[in-house]
């Protein structure tokens, strides 16, 4: 659709599908394609940023909910509390989810 719009195939009166699914580059102009593919690229990082880690954020609170549970105060009292700990600490410490953290540091969503 990006593409249909910035080549001028959608306008208002509608769209000609044939037109948009055999739309190519290879007509356009160098201008023609910054101007097409810049924001896209533009975007590329923010992407990744937010989904990849607001993805995984989700994952590790699904885990601490379903797998994890709640923890007890006092001492570890089998390989299972262990193992519970040890998967939450290795999910927390990791860089994605470290990267996607930070960016809510002194915001106030933390």
């Amino acid at each position: 659709l990006w593409l249909a719009l910035s080549a001028g195939v959608v306008s208002e009166k509608g769209t000609n599908f044939e037109e948009v699914s055999s739309f190519d580059f290879e007509g356009m102009s160098a201008s023609m394609r910054f101007r097409v593919l810049y924001p896209f690229f533009l975007c590329i990082p923010w992407l990744n940023t937010f989904l990849r880690g607001g993805t995984y954020f989700l994952l590790v609170v699904l885990i601490k909910w379903f797998i994890v549970g709640q923890f007890r105060v006092g001492r570890v009292r089998d390989d299972w509390d262990r193992f519970r700990r040890w998967l939450l600490e290795r999910l927390t410490m990791n860089q994605t989810y470290a990267l996607f953290m930070g960016l809510w540091v002194n915001t106030e969503v933390l």
